[in-house]
């Protein structure tokens, strides 16, 4: 069995991967969405969805934004990051403890 410092090792280990991936989507999706606009003139606005607890914590230090509490939108916590041509929403996911 692992011991506590190896846990937390590999939770963070495991966040910070996840943070990469979901950094390369959100690039993805700025590219699309800007030529979209450019040509449409559109807002946009797009959801990641099932974050886990640690990795959307890795996200907010990383993005230096805060973590919005959930409200009658949204039942659990996000990050909300605004562009010019729209928003994204990360969800994180449900705590089913």
């Amino acid at each position: 069995m692992k011991n506590l410092a190896e846990l937390i090792l590999d939770t963070k280990l495991n966040a910070y991967t996840s943070c990469q991936k979901i950094l390369d989507t959100i690039s993805d999706l700025a590219k699309i969405n800007r030529s979209k606009n450019a040509y449409y003139d559109c807002f946009t606005t797009d959801i990641i969805e099932n974050v886990d607890y640690f990795t959307l914590h890795e996200l907010a230090q990383i993005l230096e934004t805060e973590i919005h509490l959930p409200s009658s939108t949204h039942n659990n916590p996000y990050i909300k990051l605004t562009f010019s041509w729209g928003v994204i929403l990360i969800l994180q996911q449900d705590n089913l403890n």
